[in-house]
């Protein structure tokens, strides 16, 4: 069992921890209302305002990870590299119409994530790229991308880590190159008239959504955890050498059923939408996710363990088909990158939440370090419901009006 004894942290730290969260925190709440409001004031579509609130996303992490870096290695010659590809990939996804953190996770699967830094942002990440929404076919393809976590990994030890990281950014560069044969071909599937029908753009919309969304989310979620599963531990920055979390050699297993869980709690959500508003539930699903994070540092037992994947595996069922309902409606019309937005910032949620409760427990203590953290989730939740309630009094009276 690991012992979590108190000891003190720099002030570079904690001052990095505060800027990541409060920052995190602030995009998550303003993100997936202020496009609605912009495009009516600059009269501009709120898929273009939503591409720049990315843009800023996208600088701000950059340099979230060359600040960890520094923390962490100083090491000039990372930092040099994650700026030259971040720079040199962003235009490409623009081009190709990706989403800009799926690139971002693929830089990042260069790195070691034996520091929490990096596996915050590697987490956060391939999150925000899963984005599965409330409808049968995404459901699916959430589950089979956790099981795919079976295969990577052994393919991880077979190939070794060198050869296996070769493989797999020419995998993913493949797969990139791939879409953007299929998107050419696809755009120039129109009637001689040079108009398509509805059943040709539906078509359209499919393999654009299959092709990046499927195939490569399967193997960007193995890529990911297997990543982590060549350290075995994922340790926090701790002071105490056997403050190790757990094996994650049973985490594949835990994250399939996860998916699995997911699965099926969506007919759970459809139940609840019909009794209590999407607002509420997506509250609800808030509160648990940020209530779960302190089981995953407590060693005693299993049972920790399994309440958390049980309690995460509710919280996400709830939320993301509560948001993707709320985005719809918010939003002047049904956008991509509007659901993007919310989507990164859930995923920031879960991923710093992990690092920010990891440190609050190793300064307090377990016993203290979770009353903390639940005093601060609690709060956050409170003030997330609130600015839901807000909009939604603004939009019954924009409506009734």
């Amino acid at each position: 069992m690991a012992t979590y004894s108190k000891s003190k942290f720099s002030k570079i730290e904690w001052s990095f921890t505060l800027i990541c969260f409060v920052c995190t925190f602030i995009y998550v709440m303003i993100v997936p209302f202020a496009p609605r409001y912009l495009s009516e004031i600059y009269n501009v579509s709120d898929v273009e305002i939503t591409r720049h609130f990315g843009l800023i996303y996208f600088l701000g992490t950059a340099s979230t990870v060359v600040l960890g870096i520094l923390i962490d290695k100083y090491d000039i010659y990372k930092i040099l590299l994650v700026s030259s590809l971040v720079f040199v990939f962003f235009p490409v996804t623009v081009v190709l119409d990706l989403n800009y953190h799926f690139i971002l996770l693929t830089i990042f699967l260069v790195f070691s994530a034996k520091n929490a830094i990096y596996l915050s942002i590697v987490y956060f990440i391939f999150k925000s790229y899963e984005q599965h929404e409330s409808n049968f076919f995404n459901s699916i393809i959430y589950a089979v991308s956790n099981l795919a976590m079976f295969f990577t990994p052994m393919l991880h030890v077979f190939i070794g880590s060198d050869l296996f990281y070769v493989v797999s950014i020419v995998t993913i560069l493949t797969l990139l190159l791939c879409f953007l044969i299929v998107k050419g071909f696809s755009d120039r599937s129109t009637f001689p008239s040079g108009k398509s029908t509805a059943t040709t753009v539906d078509q359209n919309e499919r393999i654009h959504m299959a092709l990046p969304k499927g195939v490569v989310t399967i193997i960007g979620i193995g890529l990911c955890y297997s990543l982590i599963y060549n350290n075995l531990y994922v340790t926090i920055p701790l002071n105490t050498p056997d403050a190790k979390i757990f094996d994650f050699s049973v985490y594949p297993i835990l994250l399939s059923i996860n998916g699995l869980l997911v699965f099926f709690l969506q007919f759970l959500y459809i139940k609840l939408n019909r009794v209590y508003d999407q607002s509420t539930v997506l509250g609800i699903g808030v509160l648990l996710l940020f209530a779960c994070f302190p089981f995953l540092f407590y060693q005693k037992s299993a049972i920790y363990l399994i309440s958390f994947i049980l309690v995460f595996t509710v919280a996400e069922a709830l939320i993301e088909p509560a948001k993707t309902a709320l985005l719809n409606r918010f939003s002047t019309k049904r956008s991509r990158g509007f659901n993007n937005a919310l989507s990164i910032g859930t995923g920031c949620v879960s991923g710093l939440g992990i690092y920010v409760s990891g440190l609050i427990i190793n300064s307090y203590g377990f016993d203290g370090g979770v009353v903390f953290w639940m005093l601060i989730s609690l709060m956050m939740s409170i003030l997330a419901l609130f600015c839901i309630n807000l909009v939604n009094q603004e939009r019954r009276v924009n409506y009734e009006t």
